[in-house]
């Protein structure tokens, strides 16, 4: 955006519609966020109170202790509370006190749900770990 304004310089017509132009244009760029009934004062001017209602929806969290007996692969699943509005995106991470090496965490493909997500994890060898995660909704 040009600088329109030069300080100490009266702002004429032109340079104020050129503003006028460029703040609509970021303002039909700008996400919606909803609007509400509550009317508000700002600067003297009455106006109404925006409600932010369709943002992003973000947790994280841990799937709890988890415990391989043995070497192998075991399909946890885990459960939002409460549940999303809308289906999230998921990353999990294995967590382990010492290191968790080794340890293969990925979500199972087409499981994750407003509800919770299926993790598949896999261990070389028997061990107890903990399981992270971060889910976000657009």
């Amino acid at each position: 955006m040009p600088n329109v304004f030069v300080d100490g310089e009266p702002i004429d017509a032109s340079k104020l519609q050129e503003l006028r132009t460029e703040l609509n244009i970021l303002k039909s760029e700008m996400p919606q966020f909803g609007s509400g009934s509550t009317k508000v004062s700002v600067g003297g001017d009455i106006v109404n109170q925006t409600i932010v209602n369709s943002g992003p929806e973000i947790r994280a969290g841990s799937g709890g202790r988890i415990v391989l007996s043995k070497a192998g692969e075991l399909v946890v699943t885990v459960n939002f509370q409460p549940a999303f509005n809308k289906t999230p995106v998921v990353v999990v991470c294995p967590v382990r006190e010492n290191s968790s090496s080794g340890i293969v965490v990925s979500v199972v493909p087409n499981s994750t749900s407003q509800t919770g997500f299926k993790a598949l994890v896999y261990s070389p060898a028997a061990r107890t770990f903990g399981l992270n995660y971060i889910a976000i909704a657009y």
